[in-house]
């Protein structure tokens, strides 16, 4: 990342203008407090450029998402669509009216090529990226036990393999609807002693059957400790689903990314990627490469000091992490 702009270069640049330079300080600190908030890019000095230069928020995947933002990106809801940026400023402000490019715009451009949308403030604060965060879940492990198990006069160490947490086994208990789970203590002649080991051999009964919860926990973790997913009855028993992630792969429809207003001296046009027409943006006030100024009573030097103050802003924004 560049260094910031020095305040020294600023005064250099405004040559004196406090005034100004107070404005665009409040500005920059505005912009600041809401890190993602619209913020408009400075306009290209070439006759043509690509409308990605109107473009007023960065638009993410699930990868530059984190990278940006330090958390993972919420899961994908496939009954949205998709939405690749977020607007910060939004919120509390019920719905929010923004500008986009109409992805069936009239290639004659006889009819503006933008489009007005709305959205609920919620909707515009947040993104709906396609994919899935990666899962980590921790592999299930029985972990040893001292529990042990008296026949008689005899001490027998017990089985880890039968053992769960209360908490496992109210889960298990509950999605089941098998009532209460109940910790054994005694059967017949055995007698359990569980010692410091938190888990027990907790059970469970339906369908006339009754079950160690602890037998049932390689089905419930087989994906990971915690992976999320619910207990059924069939009739083959107890069963266990893991639930479904969305990766909204299915989701076509997408939010577009809101564009700025064009500027008096740009226009739409038509230009050529290879042999693709593509939109673009061409200056009014250029003849072409080189060309000179013809807004009447704009000189090039207003131009030169306009787009080099918006260009130091934008960079010092950019520092501050708000672009």
């Amino acid at each position: 990342m560049d260094k910031p702009v020095s305040i020294d270069f600023l005064i250099d640049l405004l040559a004196g203008s406090k005034h100004f330079l107070k404005a665009c300080w409040l500005l920059v600190f505005a912009c600041a407090t809401f890190a993602q908030a619209p913020l408009a890019q400075p306009q290209p000095a070439g006759p043509t450029y690509s409308t990605d230069v109107i473009s007023l928020f960065p638009q993410y995947t699930r990868d530059s998402y984190r990278a940006a933002t330090g958390t993972p990106a919420p899961a994908c809801d496939p009954a949205k669509p998709l939405k690749t940026w977020f607007d910060l400023s939004a919120k509390g402000r019920g719905t929010v009216t923004y500008t986009a490019l109409n992805s069936s715009f009239d290639a004659s451009l006889q009819s503006s090529p933008l489009m007005n949308f709305s959205l609920s403030d919620g909707d515009a604060a947040s993104v709906n990226l396609p994919g899935a965060e990666p899962t980590n879940f921790a592999p299930f492990v029985v972990a040893p036990t001292t529990a042990t198990m008296k026949i008689g006069s005899t001490i027998l160490p017990l089985s880890p393999n039968r053992l769960s947490t209360p908490a496992e086994a109210s889960l298990v208990a509950h999605q089941l609807g098998a009532g209460a789970p109940k910790l054994l203590t005694t059967t017949g002649l055995i007698t359990y002693n569980y010692g410091t080991d938190a888990r027990g051999i907790w059970q469970v009964s339906f369908n006339g059957a009754t079950y160690d919860v602890g037998a049932l926990l390689p089905q419930m973790y087989a994906k990971g400790v915690g992976y999320p997913g619910s207990w059924s009855l069939t009739s083959a028993g107890a069963v266990w689903t893991p639930a479904a992630i969305s990766d909204c792969s299915a989701v076509t429809a997408t939010i577009p990314a809101p564009v700025r207003a064009l500027f008096p001296n740009e226009k739409f046009s038509m230009g050529l990627a290879g042999m693709i027409p593509v939109l673009q943006i061409t200056r009014t006030d250029m003849a072409g490469p080189g060309g000179s100024a013809s807004s009447a009573g704009f000189t090039e030097g207003d131009r030169a000091l306009l787009t080099a103050i918006q260009a130091a802003l934008f960079k010092v924004l950019t520092t501050l992490g708000v672009q």
